[in-house]
């Protein structure tokens, strides 16, 4: 079993496609990168045209890989992702001594990468349309980012370790998750764990897993009044925290695997 959208080339094993990134967004990505793209794309359409499970994680994925590749419905199975494991992380709030103007919900908060699908540009220009908010930005590969250099709103702490991050995500005024493309996106999951308030863009997954309890935003659209946003009205978000974890996604694998392998013997 191969969980990384990966498989064997000759002989085809049981797979996870978690999204099809690499082939529907061939754009972001630079000559290195095409190199990735390729050989993602192989191994997309040596596992969907296989006969063995094929493991995804959400709707949005599922309706990805049987559309391009006309795979059987009933051959990819749904496997989503969980947020408990953010309870196990003990907060660090030591970050807010190193950073003293973070103040208990006077932030809005985002982990980004460079990434262009991950939308990072989007956070910085909505930091220029919003200059009396503060903006808390955390991520690999982010803090040399010429983008942010001169906005005295904006906070770039490039990377920082989970407790660290938990205890900036526990704090916020709200999560910001702009992304342009997902097959799942478990940062907001983890907010709405952590009982924050989460903006998401209105694209791939994104409507599918959190429904009505996250407030959307348009990922092409930076020009908003976020305070203004988080005034609507959203859903209580016990009842998508309730449909997702960790030990539902094993129950769901282990039937799978254990059908299987039995109808194989």
């Amino acid at each position: 079993v191969s969980f990384n959208n990966s498989t064997t080339l000759l002989h085809p094993g049981i797979a996870c496609v978690l999204d099809l990134l690499y082939k529907d967004n061939k754009q972001y990505f630079n000559f290195h990168g095409k190199i990735v793209v390729l050989w993602q794309c192989i191994n997309y359409k040596k596992i969907a045209k296989g006969k063995k499970p094929i493991f995804t994680i959400s709707n949005f994925s599922k309706s990805r890989i049987c559309d391009t590749y006309d795979t059987n419905e009933d051959q990819v199975i749904i496997i989503p992702c969980g947020w408990q494991h953010i309870k196990k992380i003990k907060p660090d709030d030591s970050i807010f001594e190193s950073h003293p103007r973070l103040k208990d919900g006077g932030y809005y908060f985002t982990l980004a990468s460079k990434a262009e699908y991950k939308n990072f540009r989007w956070v910085v220009e909505a930091a220029r349309k919003n200059p009396d908010s503060i903006f808390v930005i955390a991520g690999g590969g982010v803090n040399s980012s010429k983008q942010t250099q001169g906005l005295d709103e904006v906070e770039n702490l490039g990377y920082l370790s989970d407790e660290e991050i938990v205890s900036l995500m526990s704090h916020c005024k709200a999560f910001i998750f702009p992304s342009r493309y997902e097959g799942f996106g478990i940062p907001p999951l983890e907010a709405l764990s952590l009982g924050v308030k989460i903006i998401v863009s209105e694209c791939g997954s994104l409507p599918e897993i959190y429904k009505k309890s996250a407030h959307y935003i348009d990922p092409d659209n930076p020009d908003i009044d976020l305070d203004k946003l988080l005034r609507q009205p959203v859903d209580d978000p016990k009842e998508v925290l309730d449909s997702y974890s960790w030990d539902k996604a094993a129950e769901i694998m282990y039937n799978v695997l254990n059908k299987y392998s039995n109808r194989e013997l």
